[in-house]
């Protein structure tokens, strides 16, 4: 990718103005599919005109930057379009998984680009909140209007889950810097429709909460040393009454919930003690594991994972593991060079750059990883996309962290706002 240096701070903020629009679309995307109705659908083409409106604004302030996100575009067909060729046997795939490839093309890749030439990340988080309070609302809608208050597989409890998780903790990271309490109770209330979604979600929920509570409370650098003690002492206390309580807790939630007739898969899964159940895992992870080693260097193409696993069963829908999955599409030879360098890029990316850009490619990168781990395939989930635009961004990495005053003054003018 060519560099290009943003005109004005302006256009950064504007370019983080589309993530927000790709977040948008990507939630009424989601509420279309489980309702299917007009409204949704008239939502969606005129959130994608803004996204494309924006855009445009965008590149026409920066014309180096039209180049780059053709290049990216042409590349992501390039990619797709030569293993289309090769792997004639794999092409059922393409037509299956049409939508997510399409929605990567025309909204994600062109984001991502311009993501990467970001200058600064201090406004993403509060820019994110009316994003995070019309996703709330929408995702409560779905939620009450479907039946006896559960999510159903067809309408993806796994993608609502990860839906409800950006939204929510977008308000707790803003939270940390405002201490607004109005945003506390909403992102409390908020938090208990994770518990609709699937268990990696409520993983990746309690990863970045308790990350980046910690971090906030123990190495804010304004707090003095027996502050920080006595908050170590609490967090302890606090740990210590949910390990020796907490299964009492959650089976009270439990009959609680179901007196009022609301079904929740988590809350079923903590009950039983089988929330850390692979569900079936270990025998997709066995056979990829025996599939990799038979295969050897050889290189089989997209999608492969899906059709070398149904052999063995027939409803294993991929690999359900990102490396996994990259091994059984590209061999051990292509594949390990690219897990490698893939993993490169992740601790370059979470390395450089200032703390609240840091920050963001932390967050993003649970948001991402955490799921790709265990569930979902790299070549479907558009959030990967956006996630490959922040570690590739070379805006920030020059920043200094010395300059606490920058930051300080950034914190304070968001505080006002």
């Amino acid at each position: 990718m060519t560099t290009g240096k943003l005109r004005e701070t302006d256009d950064s903020k504007e370019i983080l103005r589309l993530f927000a629009l790709v977040l948008t679309v990507e939630i009424i995307f989601f509420v279309k599919r489980s309702m299917d109705n007009l409204f949704g659908t008239i939502l969606l083409v005129a959130v994608c005109v803004v996204y494309y409106f924006v855009m445009l604004k965008i590149v026409a302030r920066n014309p180096q930057f039209i180049l780059s996100v053709l290049k990216g575009i042409l590349f992501y067909i390039c990619v797709f379009g030569i293993n289309y060729l090769l792997f004639a046997n794999l092409r059922s795939h393409y037509v299956d998984n049409l939508n997510p490839l399409l929605l990567n093309l025309v909204i994600y890749v062109p984001c991502a680009v311009l993501l990467s030439r970001v200058n600064c990340f201090d406004e993403l988080i509060p820019m994110l909140k009316p994003y995070a309070y019309f996703g709330l609302a929408s995702l409560f809608f779905t939620l009450v209007t479907s039946t006896q208050l559960q999510i159903s597989d067809e309408v993806s409890y796994q993608g609502f889950g990860l839906r409800v998780v950006i939204c929510s903790t977008i308000l707790f990271l803003n939270w940390l810097k405002t201490r607004n309490s109005i945003e506390f109770v909403i992102f409390l209330v908020s938090s208990v429709m994770i518990l609709f979604g699937g268990r990696q979600t409520l993983l990746t929920f309690f990863a970045i909460v308790i990350f980046f509570f910690s971090k906030e409370m123990l190495l804010n650098k304004r707090t003095s040393t027996a502050e920080k003690a006595s908050r170590i002492v609490a967090l302890v206390a606090l740990a210590a009454v949910f390990f020796v309580f907490g299964q009492t807790i959650v089976q009270m939630s439990a009959s609680v919930m179901k007196s009022m007739g609301i079904n929740s898969r988590n809350i079923d899964k903590l009950v039983s003690g089988e929330v850390l159940d692979g569900s079936n895992r270990d025998f997709i992870y066995d056979h990829s594991i025996s599939l990799i080693k038979e295969n050897g260097i050889s290189v089989s193409g997209f999608f492969s994972d899906r059709q070398q696993l149904r052999y063995y069963r027939s409803n294993i829908a991929y690999a359900h593991n990102i490396f996994y999955e990259i091994l059984l599409d590209f061999g051990l030879l292509l594949g390990v060079l690219i897990s490698a360098y893939f993993i490169f890029v992740l601790v370059r990316g979470l390395l450089k750059g200032s703390s609240t850009k840091r920050d963001v490619v932390l967050w993003w990168t649970l948001i991402v990883m955490i799921r790709l781990w265990v569930s979902s395939s790299f070549l479907v989930d558009c959030n990967i996309i956006l996630l490959l635009g922040l570690l590739f961004n070379k805006q920030t990495e020059a920043a200094s962290e010395t300059d606490e005053n920058r930051e300080l003054d950034c914190e304070l003018k968001i505080i006002a706002n």
